[in-house]
């Protein structure tokens, strides 16, 4: 009964989506297409981060880089002079974020839902703490700017502040510097493998299963009851 319950563990863990092993090597998984059933695991290293401050050319041709600021309990990227206290370096990693290593956490560039999903013509991208399987952290280059990685919404600005809209034709668009290029070749390494887990269903299922888990150290935020586990080390028991 022990071996039974210990395996459906694993398999929960993997139907979250850890389907992939990150350790001391620091390597990136690819799954090669094929037209077979079957498929290969293809695992490259990655590179160590180059990071530094994100230099973009603006609408009137002014050199600025972004700057993650809060203010009334909200993150924002805002555009700024280089050399304001606000810009920091940040990281383009393999699972194609955009990340600041913030107060000991990871924050990633994240596109607001409510304009992906239609609910809103725009919105301000925000930053929330990096997981590797939410869509609306990745980002990709295209047009020498940054774009949704379903390429449907590009990274504006207006009054300086970084947002994404549903109407193309919105104002104002910026683009990378050419001093960003070996940034946005590298791939780099994350800071972080964090997930995002959808809370309820997964203490249901524990409990179903009679499993006691003791959480080590962990930092978790709500968003639509959903958990974003930063840090988690997980010491289980059974109950018999």
């Amino acid at each position: 009964m022990y071996n039974w319950k210990k395996m459906l563990i694993v398999v929960l863990l993997i139907s979250i989506g850890v389907g992939f092993e990150y350790g001391e090597s620091h390597t990136r998984v690819h799954a090669a297409s094929s037209s077979k059933s079957n498929y290969s695991i293809v695992q490259k290293p990655t590179d160590p981060p180059k990071d530094k401050p994100i230099q973009v050319v603006v609408s009137d041709g002014g050199k600025f880089c972004y700057g993650p600021i809060f203010s009334g309990g909200e993150s924002y990227i805002q555009i700024q002079q280089c050399w304001e206290r606000y810009v920091m370096n940040a990281r383009y990693d393999v699972f194609q974020r955009i990340s600041y290593y913030i107060n000991d956490t990871w924050l990633c560039i994240t596109a607001p839902g409510s304009v992906i999903h239609g609910e809103e013509n725009w919105d301000y991208v925000h930053l929330r703490p990096c997981t590797i399987n939410d869509p609306l952290q990745r980002w990709i280059v295209k047009e020498n700017s940054f774009w949704t990685a379903d390429g449907n919404y590009r990274l504006k600005d207006t009054n300086w502040y970084g947002y994404i809209s549903r109407n193309s034709g919105d104002k104002y668009n910026h683009t990378l510097d050419s001093s960003m290029n070996d940034w946005v070749k590298t791939v780099a390494t994350p800071g972080n493998i964090s997930i995002k887990l959808p809370l309820l269903g997964i203490c249901k299922l524990l409990m179903e299963m009679n499993v006691s888990l003791f959480v080590g150290e962990v930092r978790i935020k709500i968003l639509h009851l959903s958990t974003t586990i930063l840090k988690v080390d997980i010491l289980h028991s059974i109950i018999q």
